[in-house]
């Protein structure tokens, strides 16, 4: 594996060191260490079953930790609450079943800041303006918002806590491919704003481009790391993992662009 290139995670924010964790009997990741710094963008990517969710989940508290460590800041929130996960900083967006359908956006945005103490209405009013798409759908609700709408409601429900990282997995999962370009935007946006963002992503190629850094994992592994413009410089992981015959010059050129 290579060494880790240098980054602005020299102070990591969040870090993982030797997890290994599952459920039930069933252990998923196998020692995985990754860790993200202050305004990063970091993918991880990976064949369907290499442990990716699994690795989102158990840094928020979803799943059972067998062995290893994850620290916040330096401190350690192994098997910590989820609660409290959030009131320490840290926001999660889960594939599936991240609204609740029967609600208003009003309401969803609310529900994320049940955990918080306090008036909880300037937060939700800034969510309110910094999604202007939600804004004007507030009172309907959110199961007749469009996919990427619903995505858009999800990323609110977590922002709204004020998080200084956000854990994001598979946020275009069965999005058409413009709505995907405007969801991975507004993630871009959401950093660009001071967030760090660890991104579970399978549409690697535009996630990347996006990204300072990323990890490949393989069988619950790490196998390979890197800068995110380095991988998609990297034909072999280009074949492998991205689904790149090759770069043209044109994708050379974008890459790596905010």
């Amino acid at each position: 594996m290579n060494t880790e290139p240098h980054s602005n995670a020299a102070r990591a924010l969040l870090s993982v060191n030797a997890l290994a964790a599952g459920y039930g009997q069933s252990l998923i990741v196998r020692g995985v260490s990754l860790r993200i710094g202050q305004n990063e963008i970091v993918t991880i990517i990976g064949p369907n079953g290499s442990g990716k969710s699994t690795l989102i989940k158990s840094i928020f508290g979803l799943t059972k930790i067998e062995s290893g460590k994850i620290n916040l800041r330096g401190q350690d929130i192994t098997n910590e609450h989820t609660d409290r996960l959030v009131r320490m900083g840290i926001g999660y967006v889960p594939q599936a079943a991240n609204v609740f359908p029967q609600l208003t956006v009003q309401e969803n945005v609310e529900m994320g800041a049940f955990s918080l103490l306090g008036d909880v209405a300037p937060r939700v009013r800034r969510m309110r303006e910094m999604f202007p798409l939600l804004e004007e759908r507030w009172s309907s609700r959110a199961g007749h918002l469009s996919g990427g709408q619903r995505q858009v409601l999800a990323l609110a429900r977590a922002l709204v806590t004020e998080p200084d990282i956000l854990l994001l997995d598979e946020p275009t999962a069965g999005l058409a491919p413009q709505i995907v370009d405007s969801v991975l935007h507004q993630i871009a946006e959401i950093n660009r704003r001071g967030v760090s963002i660890l991104l579970v992503e399978q549409n690697a190629v535009k996630a990347l481009k996006i990204s300072d850094r990323a990890y490949i994992l393989a069988r619950g592994q790490n196998h390979f790391h890197d800068s995110a413009a380095a991988m998609l410089d990297n034909s072999e992981i280009g074949k492998i993992f991205l689904g790149m015959e090759g770069t043209s010059e044109s994708e050379t050129d974008a890459r790596h662009r905010r």
